[in-house]
């Protein structure tokens, strides 16, 4: 089935920043930082997907979500290549950090508390982004921010993730990549230049 990129109204930003409100503490300090209109949003559908349901973002759709799965992939790829303070967080509603099944993961997380937060870095290979994106058994609190670390800080898997990260995190955040349409699909909010 081909897809095609549809480019989405000022519903589809005030949609993700009400996800925001849901999020850790990457989300919350977005919140403080930028304005829905800052941004545009873009998703990929069927060709063919009626116009008219584009913006029910909560209705389940028809759609197979491997195809829509290599447009995340290609996004967090291109992020991550652009220099080696790039990163992507994503954060894990599913878990807390003292649930028996993290103790499996094997994908770099960070903490904030109970927290959990799954990094994505440049040097990862994309079979890691792959395994990391599954790993959570499908939980991802649905945002996934890509963004940059501050030069010279790196975070070492299973380290406590300071209010200071979380700050910059938030100010560097380009993209906030959500997931919609009952999970069957992505919707890619991009600020400033990186809006296409």
């Amino acid at each position: 089935m081909a897809y095609r990129r549809f480019n989405l109204n000022e519903s589809a930003n005030e949609y993700i920043f009400e996800q925001l409100h849901w999020g850790g503490s990457v989300a919350r300090a977005l919140l403080g930082r930028i304005t829905p209109s800052e941004g545009r949003v873009h998703t990929y559908l069927p060709h063919n997907y009626d116009d008219k349901a584009l913006y029910e973002f909560d209705r389940l759709q028809i759609v197979s979500s491997e195809n829509v799965d290599r447009f995340l992939m290609s996004a967090i790829r291109s992020h991550l290549s652009l220099d080696s303070t790039k990163v992507a967080v994503a954060e894990n509603a599913g878990f807390n950090r003292g649930d028996p099944v993290v103790e499996k993961f094997t994908s770099r997380m960070c903490f904030e508390g109970d927290n959990i937060y799954h990094l994505l870095l440049p040097t990862d290979s994309d079979e890691m982004i792959v395994r990391d994106l599954n790993e959570s058994g499908g939980n991802w609190l649905d945002l996934i921010f890509l963004s940059s670390l501050p030069t010279g800080l790196s975070l070492e898997p299973q380290a406590e993730i300071g209010s200071v990260v979380f700050s910059h995190l938030a100010r560097s955040t380009l993209t906030i990549i959500c997931r919609a349409y009952d999970a069957d699909s992505y919707l890619f909010w991009e600020l400033g230049d990186e809006a296409g």
